[in-house]
């Protein structure tokens, strides 16, 4: 199963914890980082090396870190998490939603496009509201 993980503005990863949750969910990593007050998404990435050198520069700042262990879809960068959310957000899944993915598609992408963010351009603000 993925790896998802939230890490607090201030807090550090640990460069070999996330070498093995990498060697043990390999089929693409990424991060969210919250800069600015917006959201920067970093997706797709292959190898631990390239992960580290692309996150290692916002250890400081509030993030959310994914690896995927395929369970539906293709392994493919797109397929990667964090998903890009209309509203500016972004999400992680861990775990596997029945009755979404189908073929190339994993069941994450498929949540996020037919029912997350269609549900934010109808209801923007939605998630900030619970």
């Amino acid at each position: 199963m993925c790896l998802a993980a939230l890490k607090p503005a201030g807090k550090t990863l640990d460069k070999a914890d996330m070498a093995q949750a990498h060697r043990a969910n390999n089929d693409g990593c990424g991060f969210a980082v919250r800069s600015k007050g917006r959201i920067k998404i970093a997706k797709g990435l292959w190898t631990f090396a390239e992960f580290w050198e692309r996150f290692a520069p916002y250890q400081q700042l509030e993030a959310i870190v994914h690896f995927r262990l395929a369970s539906a879809g293709n392994v493919t960068p797109a397929m990667a998490h964090p998903f890009k959310l209309v509203d500016g957000g972004a999400l992680i899944h861990n775990g596997h939603m029945a009755r979404y993915g189908y073929g190339h598609i994993s069941d994450t992408a498929h949540w996020v496009a037919s029912l997350l963010n269609p549900l934010l351009m109808q209801q923007p603000g939605a998630l900030r509201d619970v």
